[in-house]
């Protein structure tokens, strides 16, 4: 492994660690306050408010920086091929490795990712389904 290729992972692995400590402080406050509801959070003071905009933020950043530095990098660390190939096929090679528990987990926690990142004012009832579930889903880790 190259100099360059050892930094830009180490760099990816810090950055994720960093967002999910954040993850982590935002669940163990909010975690009284689930299963959340439309008026649940439409009561929610301005400090409740800012701690679960942490949560969602880090969670999206979270999302951004394994799909877009930390996969890539590893992938052509262990590969050592810098290829540009689909990413569906990086997902399927890691998880073959054992170094990604599932293709499909991925998938999940992305769609959750981009429902969190569209959010409609008429679709209030998705969102807090979606963070609900992002909330079971990371409480389990």
């Amino acid at each position: 492994m190259g100099e360059v290729e050892r930094l830009k992972l180490i760099s990816a692995k810090d950055e994720c660690e960093k967002h999910e400590a954040r993850i982590l402080k935002a669940l163990e406050i909010l975690t009284p306050s689930f299963p959340l509801t439309e008026n649940s959070i439409n009561s929610f003071d301005d400090e409740a408010i800012a701690v679960l905009d942490q949560f969602l933020y880090r969670f999206a950043k979270l999302q951004d920086c394994i799909g877009l530095r930390l996969i890539p990098s590893l992938y052509s660390v262990l590969e050592n091929d810098d290829r540009v190939i689909p990413f569906i096929d990086v997902l399927n090679r890691l998880e073959k490795l054992g170094l990604l528990s599932s293709v499909n987990d991925w998938q999940f926690f992305r769609a959750i990712r981009n429902n969190l990142a569209h959010e409609y004012p008429e679709r209030e009832d998705d969102v807090v389904d979606a963070i609900n579930l992002l909330f079971f889903f990371m409480g389990s880790f």
